[in-house]
This record gives C-alpha cells, sequence and structure tokens, in this order.
C-alpha cells in the first residue's frame, strides 16, 4: 500500500467503534465495583477537572501497581490507540484478554491496535485476531471488514470486494455502514466493484 492509502486507512480506524474518553474519569471515580477502594480513588476528589494527560498518568501508576486490573487496562486501552500509542495499546488489550478471556469485541480491538502499529497493514497476528472473533461471531462486522482488507492487502481484490458487498448489506444504516461502502466507493472508483445498485 502507498502511504497516502495507509494515512487514509489509519483515519478510518476508529470510525467502526467509539471512544469512550469519558471512561477514564468514571473509572477514576468509580474504580473496580465490588472491590475494595483503592488509594487512586482516594486520591482523586475531582476527576472531571482533571486533565487528560493527568488522569491517564494516574491511572498508569494504577496499573504498575495493579497489574491485574483488567477494567483498568480496558480504560486506558482505547486512549492509546486513539492518541497513537499503539504499542501500548496493544499491550493493554492483550492484557484485557489475558485477564477476562476472548470477546469478539476484545479480539477485533487488538486486531485493530495492531493494524494501526504496522500502518494499516493487516498483519499475521492481526488477522489471527480478527479471525477468532469471527469464529466466536461471524456477524461481527469490525472483524469482517478488516478480514476484507487483508484480503484486498494478500491481493485478492475480487474476494475483498465480495466481502464488503456481504458486509454492506448485513449492516443497518449508520456510521458502520457508510464506512464499509466508503471503502466499496474506492474500489468503485478504480474499476474493481459493480457501481451502487
Amino acid at each position: 500500500l502507498d502511504r497516502s492509502m495507509q494515512r487514509k486507512k489509519i483515519a478510518a480506524l476508529f470510525l467502526l467503534a467509539g471512544l469512550p474518553l469519558f471512561a477514564i474519569p468514571l473509572y477514576l471515580k468509580v474504580g473496580r465495583p465490588g472491590m475494595p477502594d483503592q488509594p487512586l480513588a482516594a486520591r482523586i476528589s475531582e476527576p472531571r477537572t482533571m486533565q487528560l494527560a493527568d488522569a491517564l498518568a494516574r491511572i498508569e501508576a494504577h496499573l504498575a501497581k495493579n497489574p491485574n486490573d483488567a477494567k483498568g487496562f480496558e480504560v486506558v486501552a482505547p486512549v492509546y490507540l486513539q492518541s497513537g500509542r499503539f504499542d501500548d495499546a496493544t499491550f493493554a488489550y492483550r492484557r484485557v484478554i489475558a485477564l477476562s478471556g476472548e470477546t469478539p469485541d476484545r479480539l477485533a480491538d487488538l486486531g485493530e491496535a495492531l493494524v494501526a502499529g504496522q500502518n494499516g497493514v493487516v498483519n499475521a497476528d492481526a488477522k489471527a485476531a480478527f479471525r477468532r472473533a469471527i469464529e466466536i461471531d461471524p456477524t461481527f462486522a469490525k472483524a469482517r471488514f478488516y478480514v476484507a482488507i487483508a484480503a484486498e492487502q494478500d491481493g485478492d481484490v475480487e474476494g475483498a470486494v465480495r466481502q464488503l458487498i456481504a458486509l454492506s448489506a448485513s449492516l443497518e444504516e449508520g456510521p458502520g455502514k457508510m464506512r464499509v461502502e466508503a471503502e466499496l466507493d474506492r474500489f468503485r472508483a478504480e474499476g474493481k466493484a459493480p457501481p451502487r445498485t
């Protein structure tokens, strides 16, 4: 892939899933339900007024002392991804899976972090994560999208188009369907996909 296409794919990575930045102050305030209070929570009086960087640093300090806090890793992983800290995002998603088990969401998020870290290339580790997500839930849209992109990158443009058309047909109107259609429009502009019907 050329660099402009890679940049476009990186920019599009975050459109199939939202980024709940509010989760950081909420996590700092609430912590892990049902668990004893942590010193971290006691030190914070007004999380809403904290800068994101300060909040993130506090969670990172907490996680350094509590490496089995799956919820903490779940909170910071998408923030790392959005801020371009792809290796940290990958590590955090791996910790969440190790601590809390595989789900399609967790696997696809891991795959997405791996793709971002490779400038839009769906490498073998990312493909494995997406395919495992599809094994668990064959309808899972984000994983299906990236498997289609992987097919294109592997030279199977026809297969990629076929998968994207099927994916688009399975989605309701919304941002996810719009993202898939935008990818199909790229193929159409290159004469590699049938026109819209």
